[in-house]
């Protein structure tokens, strides 16, 4: 088991409100504080529906298992691994492998002092016992074409459907992107 935050969320967005407004072909100014939320909203559902981060970020990930998958690729790199007790684990103590979609494996850590399997049968105590904190950078540098596309085609038709907030409307506003996104889906974010 693990969870994840997201600590530092991307600078800026990957795709610019006058590329939105050039692929939408709107030439006039009315909808430019919209569009930028639509931007930022159709982003973020596309972030979690691929498993990737559109840009760089820092992510926070709690777990007590030995290996776990990252969320948000690409992986750039490791800002620290800490213990329950907010001690750095060493570097020899753990692996990453992986780019678009990184498995760490930490090391088990010596087993308590008088812990019992026998009256541990879940294994809750050394499970909490094995917890470490994982910050991480992940994204890309330079978004794909492809993930621009679907954003602003996300964008287009949340902006297209504004005043038609049906179920029916709403899963088009989805459904336009997700085939192009689709291919290059990783793992997606719950």
């Amino acid at each position: 088991m693990y969870q994840h935050k997201i600590v530092t969320d991307l600078l800026y967005e990957p795709v610019s409100l006058q590329e939105c407004k050039e692929f939408m072909e709107i030439d006039f100014c009315e909808f430019d504080d919209l569009i930028t939320r639509l931007i930022k909203s159709a982003r973020i559902a596309s972030e979690k529906f691929t498993g990737y981060s559109y840009g760089k970020k820092t992510i926070a990930v709690v777990s007590n298992q030995c290996k776990v998958q990252l969320p948000y690729g690409p992986f750039i790199e490791v800002v620290s691994l800490k213990d329950k007790n907010g001690n750095a684990i060493d570097a020899n103590s753990y692996s990453i492998f992986g780019f678009d979609n990184p498995i760490i494996t930490v090391g088990n850590t010596i087993t308590p002092i008088n812990y019992d399997p026998y009256y541990d049968i879940l294994g809750t105590a050394l499970r909490t016992y094995n917890e470490w904190t994982l910050e991480y950078e992940a994204g890309y540098e330079e978004l794909p074409e492809d993930f621009k596309h679907a954003i602003c085609m996300r964008v287009e038709t949340a902006f297209k459907y504004r005043a038609d907030g049906t179920p029916e409307n709403m899963n088009k506003a989805i459904n336009t992107s997700t085939e192009i996104e689709f291919a290059y889906r990783n793992n997606p974010i719950m």
